[in-house]
């Protein structure tokens, strides 16, 4: 996994400086086989004259996990009267065993500005409970009746097949959108920095008010997200990418390459993720 480096400055001055804390919390500790699972890391501290950096966490022991995706992004809450900053690492699993399957430890390094010195922090790991499905107490003419569904599963897998293909004329939102991407990737390769951060930000404010009737992310409450909707953690990500993308195209800041290539990444994937799914054949079959 790339390994980046998130910096943070403070404004000197501010009261009260706290160690750094962390917290690992698992969205789901039961997942079906083959699921996804999630856990969310967090990193958080008193905002004061301390600043810090911090890596993204390694856990080298995926026992019966594979690692999919995975958000990281910084942001800044308020907490019995005071300023917290918090860097939220956000992973999701694809489980690949049965029984329980474990993250092993998860390890973070970080250090405070302006040292040389690395601090290792390793925490605890994350236990996923598998379900399994059921098995058949008692067969009945067992070679009686795979021969049946055997018989059974082949006719209708050519029936399925047998059928022309349905050309899809109208495609998804998402796939509209993610054409549109491969146009603006011109403008950061042509050094227009300020257009190709306005063009993805567009893009983002547009998808999320079609997708999901959001008309401004700013003023958006995450408390009022419903199930279908986006989780807290995106909203909060695409805030502030939008937050960078108006400060580079209206306050003339200067983005370096690991932003550059961050806002990319967030919009692409946002986008491929929600992307409606082509059911193959086989698949037809077996919701069938």
């Amino acid at each position: 996994m790339k390994k980046i480096l998130i910096t943070f400055l403070f404004f000197i001055g501010l009261p009260a400086v706290a160690d750094i804390s962390f917290k690992v919390e698992p969205g789901n500790k039961t997942v079906q086989a083959n699921g996804i699972a999630e856990i969310t890391i967090y990193a958080e501290w008193p905002q004061g004259t301390n600043a810090y950096m911090i890596f993204p966490p390694s856990m080298p022991q995926l026992d019966g996990l594979e690692i999919t995706d995975h958000i990281t992004f910084g942001q800044s809450l308020s907490i019995n009267s005071q300023i917290v900053q918090r860097i939220v690492h956000f992973y999701k699993f694809t489980v690949t065993n049965g029984g329980i399957a474990d993250t092993g430890p998860i390890f973070i390094d970080y250090k405070t500005s302006g040292s040389e010195e690395k601090l290792h922090r390793k925490l605890s790991g994350i236990n996923f409970e598998v379900k399994r499905f059921e098995k058949l107490k008692y067969i009945i003419g067992g070679g009686m009746i795979l021969a049946v569904l055997a018989l059974s599963a082949t006719f209708l897998i050519v029936k399925l097949t047998a059928k022309k293909k349905i050309v899809r004329e109208s495609s998804s939102l998402e796939d509209e959108m993610l054409s549109q991407i491969d146009k603006i990737k011109k403008y950061r390769l042509e050094g227009d920095v300020k257009k190709y951060f306005q063009e993805l930000s567009d893009i983002l404010k547009d998808y999320f008010r079609k997708k999901y009737q959001i008309g401004s992310l700013a003023d958006f409450d995450p408390e009022k997200i419903s199930k279908a909707g986006p989780d807290k953690y995106t909203i909060d990500a695409a805030k502030d990418l939008l937050k960078l993308a108006h400060n580079v195209c209206y306050a003339d800041y200067l983005p370096n390459s690991q932003e550059q290539g961050r806002i990319m990444n967030f919009v692409k994937k946002l986008l491929e993720k929600n992307r409606p799914h082509q059911t193959s054949a086989e698949e037809e079959l077996y919701l069938k």
